[in-house]
């Protein structure tokens, strides 16, 4: 339910931009019931009639840029598809077995209290997208 409300909110709050957008955050996931540890991902989206090629792209929060390693699926993120950037794969592959699309392995541990988190391109390291979520929105 707040995963949803987090997603209709993105489009509420920025229709403009993302009419002209090419690959955007649309869902974070992280504040999992229990401990976070290797629980939380995000969700990222890819709006546009043009594919991308995610290799050597990076998420960038807390001051860090986190390599994205491919897990399962492909770093090509064709017109109106998703992928999903994970703290650990095993472990959501576990929390989600029936997932079959694009996996991003990475390393991070978002914040429980909101920050901002970015993805960045590969060959310039340009912000693609960025999203400043609070615990407000529920995690």
């Amino acid at each position: 339910m707040r995963l949803a409300f987090l997603f209709i909110s993105i489009f509420i709050f920025f229709p403009p931009f993302l009419a002209s957008a090419s690959v955007v955050i649309n869902e974070i996931f992280y504040d999992a019931s229990g401990s976070d540890e290797k629980h939380e991902w995000l969700e990222v989206y890819n709006p546009v009639s043009v594919t991308y090629d995610l290799s050597g792209w990076k998420f960038f929060e807390a001051s860090v840029q986190h390599s994205l390693t491919l897990s399962q699926g492909s770093f090509s993120l064709s017109s109106e598809s998703y992928a999903v950037i994970v703290d650990d794969a095993s472990t959501f592959l576990n929390d989600y077995p029936s997932f079959s699309g694009n996996l991003y392995d990475s390393t991070f541990s978002l914040s429980n209290t909101g920050e901002q988190i970015s993805l960045l391109d590969g060959p310039s390291g340009n912000t693609i997208d960025s999203v400043t979520y609070s615990s407000s929105w529920g995690g």
